[in-house]
């Protein structure tokens, strides 16, 4: 998706103003949702459950921001890690530009730009194809709870197909935020589990050239220990869901207990109870 990463250390560069921690966007509501779905899971709404489950994730497939994120924060911790984060330093085709320090300590937060990679046979980094912009806040050598990222007409090949990201609709701060909990290390982010909100929209572009955009709302959650399939959050009732695909079926956690939901013989189970749809 993405290329060139723009960084830049005290080693040498013109330092920076010094700029206060910006206010990180709020992913409390979400969190609870995830840790404690608050809607029961009944025979009238599974069916509306299951559908919107089947939209997220294809959403999600299309996209695969989430992994452009974490190799872009992998990128850094390796600069980081392996002291090559040199004072205006260039390699071929790549562009840089001077952020916040990204050497770790105190309190503090480091801004992250990378140029996407655009279309075409032979994808490449250049400005003219939109960038990405993470905001990583940290105290001491840990991550603060939430870190969030802005698309800027960001132009990369997914899967095959073209795709243009860009600004949501700006209810909160990011078109992409994630919590990976309190004291998390970058280091240790491809290891724990990883809680998403996405609030962009996305273009896609097809052999004739033909426009469609959209918007893409939605939480998800992944967890490297059950496999990395994400877990989708399901607005229900006033409430939520949480639901994950998994074998012929879907697993839904909700208020009412976890159920298992097979898609074949249309049944739900959870425990001793069990209905069909």
């Amino acid at each position: 998706m993405v290329g060139a990463v723009f960084l830049c250390t005290l080693c040498g560069c013109t330092e920076p103003e010094v700029e206060p921690k910006p206010e990180a966007p709020s992913m409390t509501q979400t969190l609870r949702s995830f840790d404690a779905p608050g809607a029961d899971l009944t025979p009238d709404n599974v069916a509306e459950a299951i559908n919107t489950l089947i939209e997220r994730n294809t959403v999600l497939e299309l996209l695969g921001i989430e992994a452009q994120v974490l190799d872009t924060l992998g990128d850094v911790d390796s600069a980081e890690s392996d002291g090559q984060q040199k004072a205006g330093a260039q390699k071929a085709g790549e562009l840089r530009t001077v952020e916040q320090p990204i050497e770790l300590g105190n309190e503090g937060f480091i801004r992250v730009s990378r140029i996407c990679n655009g279309w075409g046979d032979e994808p490449s980094p250049d400005p003219s194809h939109g960038v990405m912009r993470l905001v990583v806040p940290f105290t001491d050598t840990r991550l603060d709870p939430v870190v969030w990222a802005f698309f800027d007409n960001c132009q990369f090949v997914n899967n095959g197909t073209e795709l243009l990201i860009g600004r949501g609709s700006e209810g909160k701060i990011g078109d992409l935020r994630f919590s990976a909990g309190n004291n998390t290390a970058l280091s240790d982010l491809t290891s724990v589990p990883l809680t998403f909100e996405l609030d962009l929209a996305y273009t896609t572009i097809d052999n004739d050239g033909i426009r469609d955009t959209k918007a893409a709302q939605l939480e998800f959650r992944i967890d490297p220990s059950s496999g990395g399939v994400p877990e989708i959050l399901l607005p229900v009732n006033g409430g939520a869901l949480v639901a994950q695909f998994g074998g012929t079926g879907v697993f839904i956690r909700a208020a009412n207990g976890d159920w298992n939901c097979d898609l074949e013989v249309g049944q739900c189970n959870a425990g001793d109870e069990s209905f069909s749809f």
